[in-house]
């Protein structure tokens, strides 16, 4: 809890990513001080002087409470002795009045699904699972096309490698989506799923011959990413009428005072000379139509960037239309339309974004007498990511220096918080009204100690057996699976909208993962002299038999 006259700093041991204002640490709210930037700068100048540790190690300040690791308090006191200004005592009692508010009444994330809804389909598909909500991803679809309806040549191409299921990829086809691809296999996967010709758009670096070959020959929208491809389409593929470069400004792209991401560090893209000579010589090689990519930011929560992004874009294609005399059809804004992944946090409203856009269109382009460029746009997270949960039950617990909660999925399910500290909002399936009164970590099996879900995460009493829905998991979650320490990909599931579900994919067997293992000459097993995947595959067969005839198999969490 956090007590009336003091603040609360969590210092990190490494320097944050200053992605946007008001970025959220650790697992419990922080508040905005984006807004006031010379306050914030002024609080982290009391930090530093009361824990005398570098300003470049402190975060944006976040408000902790129970479960934090506080390394002071600043109170009354203290800020008499720093010669705080006026202006920021009123913000830090400000800041205090609000935290006790948000203690009283947190916000929430609902999830889609009732506990009713997920018993129903565990009792066909075991946990862990992905789940999807088909009316949530329809209807973001509908919202999408709505808001950018006002340019006759827009096209959402959804990003395969967001969520690259079939069913899913369908869904968005049938609501007017095309799809974003960066490899042959989504090509092929793509193409499999009735999308043809422009619905494909194919970004790729570091391309392999059969990549680039694949995309031409199924008429796809191809992005180079460098000027050193230009001379690679030639060589491998037919140089198409339509084609497209990726542009990186390099430096830091900021938007108002807040920097979002670091271009210039980024693998991707070319600078405007390179792109001038680029579409020259693609023009020599045939090429009429021409159109300029670009990807900035990542998850930004503002309805600011993507007008910000397609103000800078639409002044460089008048610049490089007029300088390489050539046709700029296509204008992409790629994705960095994020999400909130955390319930304080304010959600993107497509609409005022899409208004944003064509505010800056009519200002820029038009005068430009480029009122026809057409605007296409690459949203995987912002089109999936809230209509996916990961569904796990809750299968052990263990009290010792901090409460733990072991369910049955892991990192290799969900990977994000692991790799990146991103947090996933956890709702425990029927106890959404209960008091957030305990505080856990809520941990996979993997055998490495990143594995955590949720750190020091304020939640109700969890109970062996319940079922946890990990919020906000629709893209870059199954995609993102893999299989450390033997562990299987799990099974996907739609929830569709008559209310009914529907797998649509089935989760990873042994024999999955020993398949490759299965080849002429492969090794014998000293078990059975027969080859090792012959042997494997029986000794999972009678594995599971045994297991089948035992009393283990009657194991219920917390009976």
């Amino acid at each position: 809890m956090l007590w009336a006259g003091m603040l609360r700093l969590r210092i990190h041991g490494h320097a944050p990513k200053r992605k946007q204002a008001g970025h959220l640490l650790g697992d419990r709210p922080a508040i905005n001080l984006g807004m006031v930037p010379e306050v914030r700068l002024e609080l982290t100048r009391l930090a530093t002087k009361v824990f005398e540790t570098s300003a470049s190690a402190i975060p944006p300040l976040g408000l902790g409470g129970k479960g934090y690791h506080n390394v002071g308090v600043v109170d009354e006191a203290k800020m008499k002795k720093l010669r705080l200004s006026t202006r920021t005592k009123r913000m830090y009692r400000s800041l205090l009045s609000s935290v006790s508010r948000h203690e009283r009444h947190p916000m929430e994330k609902k999830p889609f699904a009732t506990l009713a809804q997920v018993k129903e389909i565990a009792a066909d598909i075991p946990t862990p699972f992905h789940l999807y909500d088909e009316a949530g991803i329809r209807e973001r679809a509908r919202a999408v096309n709505a808001a950018f309806a006002w340019n006759p040549g827009f096209k959402e191409h959804f990003a395969v490698k967001a969520t690259p299921n079939p069913t899913l990829l369908r869904i968005l086809h049938e609501e007017g989506c095309g799809v974003d691809c960066s490899s042959y296999t989504e090509l092929l996967l793509s193409q499999a799923c009735g999308f043809e010709g422009h619905e494909i758009m194919f970004s790729s670096n570091e391309t392999p011959a059969l990549d680039m070959y694949e995309a031409a020959k199924l008429g796809a929208l191809i992005n180079l990413d460098d000027i050193t491809m230009v001379d690679f389409l030639e060589q491998v593929a037919e140089v198409p009428e339509t084609v497209f470069c990726r542009y990186n400004p390099g430096g830091v792209y900021e938007l108002g005072n807040d920097i979002m991401d670091n271009p210039g560090d980024s693998k991707y893209g070319m600078g405007e000379a390179d792109m001038i000579e680029a579409f020259r010589r693609l023009k020599a090689m045939g090429a009429k139509n021409f159109g300029i990519h670009a990807f900035l930011a990542s998850n930004t929560v503002t309805n600011a960037y993507y007008p910000a992004l397609a103000a800078e874009l639409f002044e460089l294609a008048v610049r490089v239309a007029k300088a390489a005399d050539v046709h700029i059809g296509y204008v992409n804004l790629s994705g960095g339309v994020g999400v909130d992944y955390r319930p304080e946090q304010p959600c993107n409203d497509i609409a005022v974004i899409g208004e944003g856009v064509h505010e800056a269109y009519d200002r820029i382009l038009v005068p430009a007498g480029m009122g026809d460029v057409a605007i296409l746009t690459e949203m995987g997270r912002f089109m999936l990511a809230p209509f996916g949960a990961l569904i796990t039950q809750a299968i052990h617990e263990k009290h010792i220096y901090k409460e733990y909660i072991g369910v049955d999925a892991c990192a290799a399910n969900l990977m994000r918080p692991a790799i990146y500290g991103a947090y996933h909002h956890v709702s425990v399936l029927g106890k959404e009204d209960a008091p957030c009164d305990h505080v856990y970590d809520v941990v996979g099996g993997l055998c490495e100690n990143c594995d955590k879900f949720a750190v020091d995460r304020a939640l109700p009493k969890i109970d062996m057996g319940d079922y946890l829905f990990i919020h906000t998991a629709g893209a870059h979650g199954h995609a993102m699976g893999y299989n450390y320490n033997g562990k299987l990909r799990s099974a996907e599931v739609l929830l569709c909208e008559d209310g009914s579900h529907k797998l649509i994919r089935r989760a990873e067997t042994p024999a999955d993962y020993f398949a490759t293992l299965g080849f002429e000459g492969a090794e014998l097993s000293p078990v059975t002299s027969k080859p090792i995947f012959e042997t494997l595959e029986q000794l999972d067969a009678q594995a599971e038999a045994d297991f089948a005839a035992s009393p283990a198999a009657q194991w219920v969490p917390g009976k």
